[in-house]
């Protein structure tokens, strides 16, 4: 009984599940279908399978594990929409795809990385809410950039409970609206926040 159970720990603690990224360049070759526009041809003439992934453009990999650290696709002048597969790519600590014209949803996989600490989305057509997880559950988040969309709904009323490191916080020109949640409070690292619209709807929870 004794060594079934170490064979079981072995097996999921051995370096191959932390060095095989596959299932990162699985998640980004999603992505990049989802694509609809490359003016460039940033993508559709680097992001190839027969090229490591740590070498593709935009992309930046652990020296360790070689997995995904970060993505930054900001101007790459690209159009369509993210998809759930982004939320595989476990070990992301950074997350640009600011000024790309991206439209759909932010997606609710993304409170899955719980690595992440950096998320620029600023100036795109997202709409629809932000996804509750992303404000209320994730420890290491440092800095959300979500300006100049049309992403709409409330702030969660536990905003700030679990993502302790929040430092800064920038929502405006959205269109969120209703009371700045009093648990704002519980961000205690917060240094900047911006949540000023043209509407001015926002006001401080009692």
């Amino acid at each position: 009984m004794l060594l079934f159970t170490l064979n079981i720990f072995f097996t999921l603690t051995s370096p191959a599940s932390l060095t095989d990224f596959s299932t990162d360049q699985d998640a980004l070759l999603a992505f990049k279908q989802a694509i609809t526009v490359d003016t460039n041809g940033v993508l559709s003439n680097n992001w190839l399978p027969n090229n490591s992934i740590c070498h593709w453009t935009g992309v930046s990999c652990g020296i360790k594990h070689h997995r995904v650290t970060a993505l930054n696709l900001s101007n790459f002048s690209l159009h369509g929409k993210l998809t759930p597969h982004l939320g595989n790519l476990t070990f992301l600590q950074s997350l640009d795809v600011s000024s790309i014209n991206f439209t759909g949803v932010l997606l609710a996989e993304l409170s899955n990385l719980r690595r992440l600490k950096q998320v620029n989305a600023t100036s795109n057509n997202f709409t629809g809410e932000i996804p509750r997880g992303i404000l209320t559950n994730m420890s290491l988040l440092e800095d959300i950039d979500l300006r100049f969309n049309n992403l709409s709904g409330e702030l969660p009323s536990d905003i700030c409970n679990n993502t302790p490191k929040l430092k800064r916080l920038y929502l405006r020109d959205n269109q969120i609206y209703g009371k700045i949640p009093t648990s704002m409070y519980k961000c205690i690292e917060m240094e900047d926040l911006s949540l000023s619209m043209e509407t001015y709807q926002l006001k401080l929870g009692i």
